[in-house]
């Protein structure tokens, strides 16, 4: 076949052209040219098509970066919140009363937060969280919530009494954090089966958002929420303290007279008086009275002369004087540690000198902390600090307490750090019930002042009173253990 016929065979669009070989090769030529054309078209697309799948890819790395990121941004918060959460919980735990909105409140009506949450028997250590019951429901633990609120730039939290949480989560598109606090008991992390003694669990759950069901520590499944929790050992410092076993406890000689000791309640020890001296005027100015019934009376109802109450003085790094030694027999803590706790309400000299009211006033306003008077605590009225359920710690340090006025009544105990050298000259009037502790000697004429021992009533502080404080070690950032 001739080369005009091939090209009319292969290439239809040749038919067109004159015959003739040259026309032939020109058609041919014009339809290479064509050729490269689809060719290059092809490359091109091909390629465009490989630019496009990169361009996906990498815009899949960067939508999974951007939400990984904000995963690790999410859950950092929920971190972050529940670490504020435990130091505010702690702080809560060592301060005065406060309303449902968990502001500091002067109202007597308001409870503590330790009052609303958790209850520690005395004798045995062991914590119970305070519950409520809804109307036909089962008991439910009490917990308080907060929430960070952006727009004020401000935390708003519900600090509930007997009830669930009552807190409205903040408006607008603002990241609003919140966070909820339990409380339970120390099983050593898993590894006890019974309470540790004097500690408790403090559990925090914290989500980017106020949501209940992501603030329960019971809920499983899927939550769409950065969510974290943090737990830590809280111990409670009163219970290691030590409660006398006499109404009245020197170190040194008890000389004063007008004054009436007594520990005659059932089921106490019947000691009135131990000491590091002697014991001087009994029936002579200095009335003894014990349990009925008991064959001792007078002198023989007394502990004296015991050197054990030396406690002779540590040097070295310890550094511990025979009073500081004999101050830490009683709260197992130095003066200076004991006076930094976080709990210690410090009340100075007063402007000038204590007196009752404020020593009333700030036991009342901070129920369950001991008291620190720097100074002289002199009651001129006829008031009453502490109660049979709330007595309180109160340490005199380095001044004298003397109470004038009759009825004055201070319930709970008290230990006096006289000045450097000096005794503690007993008051005219008043009365202390639960026990008296004095980091020296006793003297002075009362007339008619009194001690009553009352052992239920220090153990009551042992539950109530004291700081809270971390237990080293203790920390963890999982639900459960």
């Amino acid at each position: 076949m001739s080369a005009w016929g091939r090209s009319r065979a292969l290439i239809p669009q040749c038919a067109a052209w004159p015959r003739g070989a040259h026309r032939a090769r020109s058609c041919w030529r014009v339809h290479r040219r064509g050729l490269r054309g689809v060719a290059t078209l092809v490359v091109v697309m091909m390629l465009f098509f490989l630019v496009t799948m990169v361009a996906a890819y990498a815009s899949r790395n960067i939508i999974f970066e951007q939400r990984t990121g904000a995963n690790y941004q999410r859950a950092t918060q929920a971190f972050e919140v529940a670490e504020a959460g435990l130091q505010w919980a702690l702080a809560q735990l060592n301060s005065g009363r406060l309303d449902d909105a968990c502001l500091p409140s002067a109202d007597l009506g308001n409870p503590s937060f330790r009052q609303r949450y958790i209850d520690i028997d005395p004798v045995s250590g062991v914590l119970t969280a305070r519950s409520f019951t809804p109307p036909g429901g089962v008991p439910t633990p009490l917990t308080p919530i907060c929430v960070f609120d952006p727009g004020a730039d401000t935390w708003a939290c519900s600090c509930p009494r007997n009830g669930a949480p009552v807190l409205a989560a903040p408006a607008g598109p603002l990241a609003a954090p919140a966070f909820r606090i339990s409380f339970e008991p120390d099983l050593g992390m898993g590894s006890l089966s019974t309470s540790r003694p004097g500690s408790f669990v403090l559990s925090v759950i914290a989500c980017t958002r106020l949501d209940l069901n992501c603030l329960s520590p019971w809920t499983a499944g899927l939550i769409n929420e950065g969510r974290a929790f943090v737990r830590v050992a809280v111990y409670h410092s009163a219970y290691s303290m030590t409660i006398p076993l006499a109404a009245l406890t020197a170190r040194g000689t008890v000389s004063a007279t007008g004054l009436t000791i007594s520990n005659s309640r059932f089921g106490d020890s019947g000691i009135t008086v131990h000491a590091r001296g002697d014991v001087l005027n009994i029936g002579a100015g200095l009335s003894l009275n014990t349990l009925a019934g008991n064959a001792l009376s007078g002198e023989g109802t007394t502990l004296k002369l015991d050197a054990a109450l030396e406690l002779p003085a540590l040097g070295g790094t310890v550094g511990f004087t025979s009073s500081d030694r004999f101050f830490a027999s009683v709260f197992k803590l130095s003066p200076t540690t004991a006076f930094d706790q976080p709990a210690m309400v410090q009340l100075g000299d007063c402007g000038g000198g204590c007196d009752g009211n404020n020593v009333r006033d700030a036991a009342q306003a901070h129920p369950g902390r001991p008291i620190r008077v720097q100074g002289d605590l002199n009651i001129t009225t006829a008031v009453t600090i502490g109660s049979d359920t709330d007595p309180v710690v109160l340490v005199v340090d380095g001044g004298n307490l003397d109470i004038s006025a009759a009825g004055a009544v201070i319930n709970g105990l008290v230990f006096l750090r006289p000045s450097s050298g000096t005794a503690w000259t007993i008051p005219s009037e008043g009365l202390v019930r639960g026990a008296v502790v004095v980091d020296g000697d006793v003297s002075g004429s009362g007339g008619a002042f009194a001690i009553e021992y009352d052992g239920e009533l220090l153990r009551a502080l042992r539950g109530r009173g004291g700081s809270f404080v971390v237990v080293p070690g203790s920390w963890r950032d999982l639900p459960r253990m």
